[in-house]
């Protein structure tokens, strides 16, 4: 398959227990992380994220998943990550992908969704607390570009 050099990631999935289940490739994103389903999605599933060092910085994305759900938004867990080698095992959401659920109609709710949790992320932020992370927000907080 496609995407599935699994070698470099055997000895992080063994020591977490992960080492005897069916993988699947799910998908890449806008960076250099890959993205693997560990088990099967209708039972017992994680994610394992290949986030390579040092194009990727796995901490980065932890300290930004740790500050969503502190602003009572919903992440998925992190249940296991080896920063220096960019592995990750998160917790699995499905295949409800954003643009799989607005294909299926009812666009008006679920623009709502994103609508709110971005006016509660713009309300919630602390933008001078959380300098590191800024680059991550930068266009959502920039002065100006709200006009509620």
């Amino acid at each position: 398959m496609k995407h599935m050099n699994t070698q470099k990631f055997e000895q992080f999935l063994e020591t977490h227990g992960w080492g005897d289940v069916p993988i699947s490739f799910l998908a890449g994103d806008c960076s250099n992380r890959k993205y693997y389903r560990l088990g099967t999605k209708n039972k017992d599933s994680v994610l394992l994220m290949d986030a390579p060092p040092p194009e990727e910085r796995l901490g980065d994305f932890i300290e930004m998943a740790s500050l969503l759900k502190g602003l009572g938004l919903s992440v998925p867990e992190i249940l296991n990550a080896d920063l220096e080698k960019g592995f990750a095992l998160i917790e699995d959401f499905g295949d409800q992908t954003y643009s799989r659920l607005l294909a299926q109609g009812n666009d008006e709710k679920y623009y709502m969704i994103a609508t709110d949790t971005l006016i509660h992320l713009h309300k919630t932020f602390d933008l001078k607390k959380h300098r590191a992370l800024a680059s991550f927000f930068f266009l959502i907080f920039l002065p100006g570009n709200w006009a509620l």
